[in-house]
Protein backbone atom coordinates (compact mmCIF):
# COMPACT_ATOMS: atom_id res chain seq x y z
CA UNK A 1 0.00 0.00 0.00
CA UNK A 2 1.31 3.29 -1.23
CA UNK A 3 0.53 5.04 2.55
CA UNK A 4 2.01 2.37 4.57
CA UNK A 5 5.16 2.68 6.56
CA UNK A 6 7.46 -0.14 7.60
CA UNK A 7 9.40 -0.28 10.85
CA UNK A 8 12.21 -2.42 12.20
CA UNK A 9 13.66 -2.06 15.58
CA UNK A 10 14.35 -5.95 16.06
CA UNK A 11 17.14 -7.99 13.78
CA UNK A 12 18.23 -6.43 10.67
CA UNK A 13 18.34 -10.00 9.46
CA UNK A 14 14.80 -10.33 9.17
CA UNK A 15 14.76 -7.87 6.61
CA UNK A 16 14.60 -8.05 2.83
CA UNK A 17 17.06 -4.64 2.59
CA UNK A 18 17.09 -4.62 -1.03
CA UNK A 19 13.87 -5.21 -1.53
CA UNK A 20 13.13 -2.67 0.86
CA UNK A 21 15.13 -0.06 -0.74
CA UNK A 22 12.93 -0.50 -4.40
CA UNK A 23 10.22 0.05 -2.26
CA UNK A 24 11.47 2.93 -1.16
CA UNK A 25 13.07 4.21 -4.51
CA UNK A 26 10.00 3.30 -6.30
CA UNK A 27 7.64 4.82 -3.59
CA UNK A 28 5.85 1.80 -3.17
CA UNK A 29 5.70 2.44 0.23
CA UNK A 30 5.50 5.73 1.81
CA UNK A 31 8.42 5.16 4.30
CA UNK A 32 10.02 3.38 6.53
CA UNK A 33 11.82 3.30 10.07
CA UNK A 34 15.28 1.14 10.72
CA UNK A 35 16.75 1.03 13.96
CA UNK A 36 18.40 -2.48 13.06
CA UNK A 37 20.84 -3.40 9.86
CA UNK A 38 21.89 -6.50 7.94
CA UNK A 39 25.37 -5.12 8.39
CA UNK A 40 25.78 -2.93 11.35
CA UNK A 41 26.93 -0.32 11.38
CA UNK A 42 25.22 0.84 8.69
CA UNK A 43 27.91 1.55 5.78
CA UNK A 44 28.51 5.29 5.27
CA UNK A 45 28.17 4.38 1.21
CA UNK A 46 24.57 2.51 1.95
CA UNK A 47 22.10 4.17 -0.20
CA UNK A 48 19.63 4.53 2.98
CA UNK A 49 21.14 7.10 4.01
CA UNK A 50 19.97 8.87 0.85
CA UNK A 51 16.11 8.33 1.27
CA UNK A 52 13.94 11.48 2.08
CA UNK A 53 11.12 8.64 3.02
CA UNK A 54 13.34 6.44 5.92
CA UNK A 55 14.43 7.49 9.13
CA UNK A 56 17.51 5.89 10.67
CA UNK A 57 17.40 5.92 14.55
CA UNK A 58 21.05 4.90 15.93
CA UNK A 59 20.35 1.38 17.67
CA UNK A 60 19.68 2.26 21.41
CA UNK A 61 16.47 0.74 21.84
CA UNK A 62 15.81 -0.34 25.41
CA UNK A 63 19.34 0.60 26.80
CA UNK A 64 18.13 1.87 30.05
CA UNK A 65 15.08 1.28 31.78
CA UNK A 66 14.11 4.66 30.92
CA UNK A 67 14.75 4.45 27.75
CA UNK A 68 10.90 4.92 26.45
CA UNK A 69 10.33 7.93 28.69
CA UNK A 70 13.87 9.48 27.00
CA UNK A 71 13.06 8.65 24.02
CA UNK A 72 8.99 8.55 22.68
CA UNK A 73 8.63 12.22 22.87
CA UNK A 74 11.93 12.64 20.23
CA UNK A 75 10.26 10.05 18.17
CA UNK A 76 6.62 11.26 18.21
CA UNK A 77 7.83 14.68 17.17
CA UNK A 78 10.40 13.38 14.73
CA UNK A 79 7.71 11.17 13.06
CA UNK A 80 4.59 13.98 13.20
CA UNK A 81 7.44 16.13 11.27
CA UNK A 82 8.10 13.84 8.85
CA UNK A 83 4.49 12.81 7.90
CA UNK A 84 3.80 16.74 7.74
CA UNK A 85 7.10 16.98 5.50
CA UNK A 86 8.79 19.24 8.06
CA UNK A 87 11.70 17.43 8.36
CA UNK A 88 13.94 20.31 9.07
CA UNK A 89 12.12 20.63 12.72
CA UNK A 90 13.35 17.23 13.41
CA UNK A 91 15.52 16.62 16.42
CA UNK A 92 18.62 14.74 16.97
CA UNK A 93 19.33 14.16 13.11
CA UNK A 94 22.81 12.14 11.69
CA UNK A 95 24.30 13.15 8.60
CA UNK A 96 26.44 11.82 6.08
CA UNK A 97 29.02 14.29 4.68
CA UNK A 98 27.43 16.22 1.36
CA UNK A 99 30.17 13.97 -0.81
CA UNK A 100 27.60 10.82 -0.56
CA UNK A 101 25.03 10.66 -2.97
CA UNK A 102 23.09 8.00 -4.26
CA UNK A 103 23.16 7.81 -8.46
Amino acid sequence: KESAFFINMSRGSIVDESALLNALLTRRIAGAGLDAFQTEPLPAAHPFWQLDNLIISPKHGGTTDIYVEQVLPILAHNVSCFLQGNTSQMTNIVRLPQHHHVS
